[in-house]
């Protein structure tokens, strides 16, 4: 947040910050996310409930208070309270990554309010926030949070750019099927896009 503070007065061409996820959420919860992704991908008639939040927009709308099984909307949908008091009850088919736990999801929570006071600081400065691309076996969770940010944060302008490693196979058909679903949605898309590794020898 230091950094964004420092490059706000710089040129546009100078002005933004990066963050990387694993600094900010714990590397078995995000391969645990991948997982649950990826079969998600598979089978899409897999039910993720914290995955349909954030593909409804509403995943920074609401507070998980899941140690208590039971979490507080920050609406007046009932809908929504009933449906996510149900969160950490949510089971898998036989063969499916079991779902997140109850101490998963409060982590999960933790993860949210943290990544949203940066781009809550990043919005109000006015400074782009390009978020790191990581091992693969992360990667689709970072996806997830990028795409979740832009929802919320890229309505007016790109503030939120997620990152592609376009030497990996599946990235092209990944970064075309995101600017679809930003499109779709009609928020604007930001992305920073790597074409080789740096090898240090």
């Amino acid at each position: 947040m230091k950094t964004m503070e420092y490059t706000a007065s710089k040129p546009l061409s100078m002005r933004f910050g990066v963050y990387k996820t694993t600094a900010i959420a714990s590397k078995p919860l995000l391969q645990r996310m991948t997982d649950l992704l990826a079969y998600k991908e598979k089978y899409p008639d897999f039910e993720l409930p914290w995955y349909s939040l954030a593909e409804a927009g509403l995943f920074f709308s609401i507070f998980f208070c899941a140690s208590q099984c039971n979490a507080l909307i920050l609406s007046n949908t009932d809908d929504w309270v009933h449906f996510v008091k149900t969160l950490p009850t949510a089971s898998s088919p036989s063969g499916a990554p079991p779902q997140l736990t109850t101490a998963e999801l409060d982590e999960l929570s933790m993860i949210l309010t943290r990544i949203e006071k940066i781009a809550d600081h990043a919005q109000k400065l006015n400074v782009p926030v390009l978020i790191d691309a990581e091992q693969t076996y992360y990667q689709k969770a970072i996806h997830f949070f990028a795409k979740a940010l832009m929802k919320r944060y890229n309505r007016e302008k790109p503030i939120i750019y997620n990152t592609y490693q376009m030497y990996l196979r599946d990235s092209l058909d990944t970064l075309e099927k995101h600017i679809k679903e930003c499109e779709k949605a009609n928020i604007h898309f930001g992305a920073k896009v790597c074409h080789a590794v740096v090898k240090v020898i």
